[in-house]
C-alpha cells in the first residue's frame, strides 16, 4: 500500500514539472512503464501529429479564392470587356474565352490578337494567347442578347443606305445636266442681244420690217445706185445703176437672181 502511494505522488511530481517544463527529465525512481506514459503524453501535446487533409485544406484556399474570383469576375459581367456589347449564343460575337480563362466576343478577341501578332497577349491579364487558344463557351448563365432584331435593322440599314447612294447618285448627274443646260440657255441668250443689236431697222406703213445684210454684192465702182425693188414671184431684184457704156450715158435697171445674187441683165429707158 505504501509502494502505490509513493508511485501516485511521484505521477503527481511528474506532472507539475511537466506543467512548467516541456521538456523534463523524468526521475529514476519511476518505473520505466510510468516514464514511457508520460512521454507519449508530453509528445502529444507538443508535437501533434500533421494531418494531411488539414495541410489540402490549407492550400485550397488560395486557389478557390482564384478561382471563384475569375468566376465572379466573369460571371457579373454581361458584356465583352472590348467592345462592351452583349455576348450572343451564335453569331459573330459568340461567348468565347482565352487559355487563361477571360471571357469576350468571339469577333473581338480574334481582332485584337491578329492586330498584335508580333505579340499577341491577353487584353485583361496580357497573358500570351494566339488565334488558336480561342475556345467557345457553353455556359449555364451567359444572359446572351437577342440579336434577331438587330440583324434585321442592320439589314434594313445597309438596304436604306443602298437606296440613299442610289438617289445621291441620280442628284449630281441631274444637277450636271442642269447646269449643262443653263449654260446652253446662257449662250442663246447672248447670241439674242447680239442678233437683236445688230440689224438696222426701217419703218413701213405696214409696219416695222428688220433687215440685216446677209451678202455684199459688187455691181461697180461708180454705180451709184439709189433705188431698188424686189420681186418675190419672180425671185427679181431691181436695182437703179448708172450705164458704165460710154455710149449711152444716163441711169437704167439691172436684175438680179434672188436666188444667186447674180446679174441676168440692164437695160435703160
Amino acid at each position: 500500500m505504501s509502494e502505490t502511494m509513493d508511485v501516485d505522488e511521484d505521477v503527481e511530481a511528474a506532472d507539475a514539472s511537466a506543467e512548467t517544463d516541456p521538456i523534463s527529465v523524468p526521475d529514476e525512481n519511476i518505473n520505466p512503464s510510468q516514464n514511457s506514459q508520460i512521454e507519449v503524453v508530453e509528445a502529444s501535446n507538443t508535437d501533434p501529429v500533421p494531418d494531411c487533409k488539414n495541410e489540402e485544406s490549407a492550400a485550397s484556399p488560395t486557389k478557390r479564392k482564384r478561382t471563384s474570383e475569375v468566376l465572379s469576375d466573369d460571371g457579373d459581367s454581361q458584356s465583352c470587356p472590348i467592345c462592351f456589347d452583349a455576348w450572343t449564343t451564335n453569331g459573330d460575337h459568340r461567348l468565347c474565352a482565352l487559355k487563361c480563362g477571360h471571357l469576350f466576343g468571339y469577333n473581338c478577341v480574334n481582332r485584337w490578337l491578329l492586330l498584335n501578332l508580333q505579340d499577341p497577349r491577353c487584353p485583361t491579364c496580357k497573358d500570351k494567347a494566339g488565334v488558336e487558344d480561342i475556345r467557345y463557351i457553353f455556359a449555364r448563365k451567359v444572359v446572351a442578347m437577342d440579336d434577331l432584331e438587330l440583324t434585321r435593322m442592320k439589314r434594313k440599314l445597309k438596304n436604306v443606305n443602298q437606296e440613299k447612294n442610289k438617289l445621291q447618285t441620280e442628284l449630281a448627274t441631274t444637277t450636271c445636266q442642269m447646269h449643262m443646260l443653263k449654260q446652253e440657255v446662257n449662250e442663246c441668250k447672248r447670241k439674242l442681244t447680239m442678233f437683236n443689236q445688230g440689224p438696222s431697222h426701217c419703218d413701213k406703213s405696214a409696219g416695222e420690217v428688220s433687215l440685216y445684210k446677209e451678202k455684199t454684192l459688187d455691181l461697180g465702182k461708180d454705180s451709184n445706185c439709189r433705188v431698188l425693188d424686189s420681186k418675190n414671184t419672180l425671185n427679181i431684184v431691181a436695182v437703179s445703176i448708172k450705164s458704165t457704156n460710154n455710149l449711152c450715158n444716163g441711169y437704167g435697171v439691172k436684175l438680179i437672181n434672188a436666188a444667186n445674187f447674180k446679174p441676168t441683165a440692164f437695160s435703160i429707158d
